[in-house]
């Protein structure tokens, strides 16, 4: 495993195993209502339970780098992704704030790419912030241009009435650069003052870019 994976995975690691545990809870307390009248309740509860296990692993595997191209909606893979970073920015003695888009264009990702970028994004967010300064990373999903292609924000927000220290967003622009150029991410990536815009294309255009000529 290439260094950067080990470290995004040992970074969402908290993540995961909370997710699970509440997955294996949720199981375990349905599984014993298996029962008239009860029963529709516990098996929609627990195949639900499942369905969501089930994304969780996807997300782990593509961390490890063993899965092949994965394509869902964008809206749902930071949805995935940003549910599993709740804990370690929790840790890290921050708050993540995930904004569900109210209008988006159809616009799809690649997991097998996507997760490495986003963990490490927010990684090297963090990493960048100061000694001492507490605030919010925010991770907002929203159009951008007249294209129908969209944005992922992810920025870093300090807590109202701290000093406003400036964020040392060369040093982790140049590990989300590294960890893009190994995961073949192929879409832009901007550099802002409090963080990054991650480019996705409408569905359209990642269709026609995978297809053979």
């Amino acid at each position: 495993m290439h260094p950067d994976s080990a470290a995004d995975l040992a970074f969402v690691a908290p993540g995961l195993v909370h997710q699970f545990g509440n997955l294996f809870l949720t199981v375990q307390g349905h599984a014993v209502y298996l029962e008239p009248p009860l029963l529709p309740r516990a098996q929609s509860a627990i195949l639900g339970a499942c369905t969501r296990g089930a994304s969780t692993l996807s997300i782990f595997r593509h961390l490890v780098g063993g899965a092949g191209p994965e394509r869902i909606p964008a809206r749902d893979a930071v949805a995935q992704v940003g549910e599993l970073l709740r804990v370690p920015v929790r840790e890290a003695g921050h708050q993540l704030e995930c904004r569900e888009p109210v209008e988006l264009p159809r616009v799809v990702v690649d997991l097998a790419s996507f997760v490495s970028v986003m963990v490490s994004s927010v990684r090297s967010l963090l990493a960048a912030v100061p000694t001492g300064v507490s605030g919010v990373v925010s991770v907002r999903l929203s159009p951008v241009g007249v294209g129908g292609g969209a944005g992922l924000n992810i920025a870093f927000r300090a807590t109202a009435g701290s000093l406003p220290f400036p964020l040392a967003m060369n040093d982790a622009a140049s590990a989300l650069r590294n960890t893009a150029a190994r995961c073949r991410w192929p879409h832009e990536v901007k550099l802002r003052a409090d963080g990054f815009l991650l480019l996705l294309p409408p569905v359209t255009a990642v269709l026609d870019a995978n297809r053979e000529p």
